[in-house]
């Protein structure tokens, strides 16, 4: 029975994957409020956060399995009509990017910025 859920999820994750094209993001950058306010004496602050305003986040997280969405993005970075969104797409759900996306208000500048870097996902396998 896992095996079958995995793959209708898989399958409703390629499905949303396939609607995502760099032309349609559209992004604000906001003051957001941390998850905790602290944790075993460490106190974490307010940061600037590019937010996606072109999907909604909270509703990718209640409908796809976390991991199986976090795998395919991260697939997605190697195609040039979906890598921009996937990047913001993957910081939005998990707080990591391959770069500061904050300060990227287009692909262009995106991939400016990330020509200079070697950051991978690797720490999700």
């Amino acid at each position: 029975m896992f095996f079958v859920k995995s793959g209708l999820a898989q399958d409703s994750i390629y499905h949303f994957l396939a609607t995502l094209n760099n032309r349609d993001v559209i992004s604000y950058i906001s003051w957001v409020a941390p998850d905790k306010i602290a944790d075993s004496g460490k106190i974490y602050a307010h940061t600037f956060e590019r937010i996606l305003k072109s999907i909604d986040v909270s509703k990718i997280r209640k409908t796809y399995p976390k991991y199986l969405m976090i795998e395919n993005l991260v697939l997605l970075l190697d195609d040039p009509d979906r890598d921009w969104y996937a990047d913001l797409l993957l910081y939005n759900l998990t707080r990591l990017s391959s770069i500061n996306v904050v300060g990227c208000d287009n692909r262009n500048d995106w991939l400016r910025i990330k020509r200079g870097t070697n950051f991978t996902y690797k720490h999700f396998d």
